[in-house]
């Protein structure tokens, strides 16, 4: 009945049948607006029936004809921060065509655009339908790619090269997975499937340094799928691997792709946090091991070292550096770096 390239949704006859109210963010705020029908079809065009109001839902008509709904108030956003060696900045909004909507945030590998993904809907709901948003921050051009997905919530993942995001959640037969998508048309170029039995167990998923795999954490282990050929083989076994419960914290593949940093938590015990290497030849061996509550996140393609905020940590082979840094002694030259991270304070 309206075509318009804002967020239309929440569509409610009004009680005498000829009228139709919705909710829109067409012009940048959330507002109802009300268009007359008739024979099925739209009677001029829309007109403002409130101010800015946030997302309201509708929940029906009173006997004497008023209107009620419900409110959600809870709005998401991207900003960014400046960051330097004696602090940040403050957080800055990232501008954006539909405010209150947009999460999960991830920037491009040259660092010249920001994917997030941006729900048309009411935040919560698994069915609500969501765009990727994608803003170069040189221009603020914004394009959506609206792939054949129902996405998830997880941070998009760019490719090396740029050219794709690998994103999470339903395809339009119901199936979840993990998929790869075009950046720049939205289009499915290769997904990695789950069983239903599957879809408790799955963990992180990642692109290979080169671009050309797509690897993925599921119940029959890290299943590599080839992004050209859609060819998908398993890696290997992740039950063999001296973690006390899948799925992963984290995993990543160093540049050369021969070898393979994890995380996740030792067989002995849960209370403690460790980084593996696995070698090409399958011979695994623990670099660092920390206890709660610090954490260790593995990052891409770099090459710092980890930082632990803690002294309680416990390198098993490696030294400290001036900054507080691990460098493991052990590592390939070759080798993924992460992050320590400890409570405030």
């Amino acid at each position: 009945m309206q075509a318009h390239p804002g967020a239309d949704i929440q569509p409610i006859w009004e009680p005498d049948g000829r009228h139709l109210l919705f909710s829109s963010d067409r012009g940048g705020e959330w507002r109802t607006w009300r268009v007359a029908v008739q024979a099925g079809r739209a009677v001029g065009g829309p007109q403002e029936a409130s101010g800015p109001h946030g997302r309201l839902y509708p929940l029906g008509f009173t006997a004497a004809g008023a209107y009620y709904n419900r409110a959600q108030t809870g709005m998401l956003d991207v900003f960014t921060v400046r960051l330097s060696p004696g602090g940040g900045s403050e957080p800055v909004r990232v501008p954006a065509s539909f405010s209150g909507t947009n999460m999960a945030p991830s920037w491009s590998p040259d660092g010249g655009s920001l994917a997030c993904h941006s729900v048309r809907g009411a935040i919560g709901l698994r069915a609500a339908p969501r765009v990727i948003t994608i803003r170069e921050l040189a221009t603020g051009e914004e394009r959506f790619l609206r792939p054949p997905l129902a996405a998830g919530n997880a941070t998009p993942r760019w490719s090396p090269d740029g050219a794709h995001l690998l994103v999470r959640g339903l395809d339009r037969a119901n199936r979840f997975g993990i998929h790869a998508i075009d950046a720049h048309t939205g289009a499915l170029v290769t997904s990695i499937q789950f069983s239903m039995n599957e879809q408790t167990v799955y963990g992180p998923s990642r692109w290979s340094p080169d671009g050309a795999i797509v690897y993925a954490h599921t119940g029959r282990g890290l299943v590599r799928r080839e992004l050209a050929t859609g060819a998908e083989t398993i890696e290997f076994d992740l039950e063999s691997l001296p973690v006390s419960w899948l799925p992963l914290q984290g995993f990543e593949y160093s540049p050369d792709g021969q070898s393979l940093a994890f995380t996740g938590p030792p067989k002995e015990t849960n209370e403690l946090t460790a980084l593996y290497l696995r070698r090409a030849g399958g011979e695994v061996s623990e670099l660092l091991r920390v206890s709660r509550p610090e954490m260790i996140s593995l990052q891409a393609g770099c090459r710092t070292a980890a930082r632990c905020c803690s002294p309680a940590s416990t390198p098993r082979s490696g030294r400290r550096t001036r900054s507080g840094a691990f460098q493991p002694t052990a590592a390939p030259p070759n080798h993924s770096a992460w992050t320590s991270r400890g409570s405030p304070g």
